[in-house]
């Protein structure tokens, strides 16, 4: 059997603002196809689109579904959306009356239709069409890829479906929904609307979590207990009415200015509410179960923290969070689901009760889980053709040079002290790098924690790295619980050993812990020869390990991505397979001779007061939001041009001397290290 299953919106990516649902809805895009069970192929949208959690219809991640196993649409058994269709439908029907484009159309079903139809052309039948709910999704990706048998299973997250999590107990005979939570007690966005307060946004709750080590909890300890109260039986209930209260203790901060004190210690005590709330939660739920084993997922089992408490607190035997917990991981979960139940069912089973897994002779059944061994679910590196030849189209900027032994020669230049981009193999799916789409530098120097953060990352100087350690060596620099968990996927802060910390400098975060990443021979052999090289050079078997990316981007995807981010940041070298790539010196020139083009997203837009010629703004607009860039006339007009078939100086019609004097050059430069603009040799 062959599933694809779906998380998003239905909106494509045009040239325009609008949207056909809200800014924000469904976010998180992503297609997966399970072939029999196993995961085949997955896709996070904003890989391909290059919008960071992007909500548009996974169109490019369901093409690279079906082009990975050279399919059709009507190959396809099930096509699975998460989401509850009753839920859908009462949506659609309060957007009909305020937007003309759902003329004619009254269902989800209709909608489905119509964007596969519009951006695929193609459709699939409509007995194929299945949607399931959105923490069942959730639950089902983890219970599934846990391995374990009897479970106890727990979402939590912002909300879908009305319902911001759920609890159910998971055996070889059907999971049993045991209780689901309401808005009102919204651990996600419980967090979310508090992060705020101090200049955190949506999609920005791991800043504030990786912020909280640095302040103390204790002296808003009081404050913050009076915004939610624990009831007995597991439940709880937060007094939003009180969240204006905190506004007198700690001053409102702009994304833009420094912490204070007082910022941080508000982090603190925001981390430490969400941990309680949730033992709280867990612990009700173990004793009434029994069960000896949890899994976790839901956008706040993201909170890698909050998990390492609950796996040092010994409640558990076993711990498993599914390493895509946010929504991009329904689609795991909704393309799973046809597979465990018999031929010809129809998914509008409501998650209020018990759900039976059929026996095996009926259907894929739930007693096949096992433990997942890997997220390397995308495209290939090699998918758009050799990797020589895809560099050759850079060699204007960049040299490059086979090398025999790869991880060897690697190894020694992080063990100088360069900045390496990583990129080998099929991608990962989530939101963690996992040693194929990778930036990484020796662990042992805390400066290059700041190198990494102020000029490849370009973000805020107090966010951690993970370190990448050998499986084999994993217990000698981390204290390991009583408690087991697959610690490959970044899912738990574990606490360093003592006498390691000052040793692993850049990758130990202030309070003595870290999130670390065990890489294994048997799922990631060149990842492990390595980090295996750089022990026998250095005595550490350990790299810092972050995701290939800018702070403007998502994850690195194909080569042109990687090319690009490492020509506009600060990384030393660039290794893709057995090539090692180094930018050559004096190559500004060769910008000029690049092709410009602006992103599917991006629009030029210009402002003008009425009747004021001097008050015109020259702007590029995204599509998916209401940011703005200003640029210059002259650049504007440029790009205005910008097709994709003339170059730089062809489009300025200059001489190169005048070219590199041009303030637009700045410009050029800027908006591309800013991914507002392509460019492409």
């Amino acid at each position: 059997m062959r599933t694809i299953g779906m998380s998003g919106s239905f909106d494509a990516v045009p040239q325009r603002r609008e949207h056909l649902f809200p800014t924000g809805w469904s976010h998180d895009a992503a297609a997966v196809l399970v072939e029999d069970g196993e995961v085949a192929f997955a896709a996070e949208e904003e890989r391909l689109n290059r919008i960071k959690h992007t909500s548009k219809a996974p169109v490019a991640a369901i093409r690279a579904c079906l082009k990975y196993r050279r399919l059709d649409l009507s190959d396809i058994d099930y096509f699975a959306i998460y989401g509850n269709e009753a839920n859908y439908d009462s949506f659609i029907q309060g957007l009909r009356y305020s937007d003309s484009r759902l003329s004619g159309t009254a269902t989800i079903r209709q909608l489905a239709h119509r964007m596969l139809n519009e951006q695929l052309a193609e459709d699939i039948d409509d007995q194929k069409l299945v949607f399931v709910p959105h923490h069942l999704s959730h639950a089902i990706g983890a219970y599934v890829h846990s391995g374990y048998a009897n479970s106890l299973v727990i979402t939590f997250d912002g909300g879908g479906d009305g319902l911001s999590g759920l609890a159910a107990h998971a055996t070889p005979a059907g999971m049993t929904v045991m209780r689901t939570a309401t808005l009102a007690n919204s651990l996600g966005f419980f967090y979310n609307t508090l992060i705020r307060m101090i200049g955190f946004g949506t999609f920005e709750e791991y800043k504030a979590m990786g912020l909280a080590p640095y302040g103390d909890p204790e002296p808003l300890r009081e404050s913050f207990e009076r915004l939610y109260v624990l009831r007995p039986e597991g439940e709880f209930a937060i007094h939003w009415d009180r969240f204006p209260e905190l506004q007198s203790k700690v001053e409102a901060r702009r994304h833009d200015e420094p912490f204070s004190e007082r910022h941080r210690n508000f982090a603190a005590a925001l981390q430490k509410s969400l941990e309680q709330i949730a033992i709280h939660v867990v612990r009700h739920f173990k004793n009434a179960t029994g069960a000896t084993k949890l899994c976790l997922a839901g956008g706040v089992a993201h909170n890698c923290s909050m998990n390492g408490q609950l796996l040092y607190s010994d409640m558990f035997e076993e711990i498993f969070v599914h390493p895509a917990a946010h929504d991009a991981g329904c689609a795991v979960g909704a393309a799973l689901y046809p597979q465990l139940f018999m031929k010809g069912f129809r998914a509008r089973e409501s998650i209020d009760h018990a759900l039976a897994w059929p026996q095996e002779s009926e259907g894929i059944g739930a007693a096949r889980t096992q433990p997942l061994s890997s997220v390397y679910w995308g495209e290939d590196l090699d998918s758009d053709g050799p990797v020589a030849g895809q560099i050759g189209r850079w060699q204007a900027f960049v040299d490059c040079s086979a090398v025999e032994d790869v991880a060897a020669e690697t190894a020694r230049l992080i063990a100088e002290g360069n900045i390496i981009g990583w990129m080998q193999g099929r991608s990962e799916f989530g939101p963690r790098a996992l040693g194929n789409r990778s930036i990484l530098a020796d662990p042992r120097p805390g400066k290059n924690r700041d190198i990494v953060n102020a000029m490849v990352k370009k973000r805020e100087a107090f966010r951690p790295f993970a370190p990448a350690v050998l499986e084999e060596y994993v217990g000698e620099y981390f204290e390991l619980p009583q408690a087991k968990a697959d610690l490959s996927f970044m899912t738990f802060v574990l606490r360093v050993r003592p006498e390691k910390r000052s040793l692993l400098g850049a990758t130990t975060h202030i309070d003595g812990t870290a999130r670390p990443q065990t890489v294994s021979r048997r799922t990631n052999p060149r990842f492990w020869e390595l980090i295996e090289a750089f022990r026998r050079a250095t005595g550490i078997p350990v790299l810092l390990n972050t995701s290939f990316n800018n702070n403007a981007e998502p994850i690195v995807d194909n080569i042109h991505d990687g090319l690009t981010c490492f020509l506009t940041t600060g990384l030393n070298y660039l290794v893709l397979g057995n090539y090692i790539v180094k930018k050559k010196s004096g190559s500004g020139t060769a910008l000029l001779a690049l092709h410009p083009l602006l992103p599917a997203h991006v629009v030029l837009r210009l402002e003008q007061r009425a009747g004021q010629r001097s008050a015109r703004s020259y702007r590029l607009a995204n599509t998916y939001d209401e940011c703005t860039t200003i640029v210059s006339e002259a650049l504007w007009h440029m790009l205005s041009e910008a097709d994709g078939s003339r170059t730089v100086q062809q489009l300025l019609r200059v001489e190169s001397d005048e070219a590199m004097a041009s303030p637009i050059y700045g410009e050029l430069q800027a908006l591309w290290g800013s991914r507002q603009l392509i460019l492409e040799p």
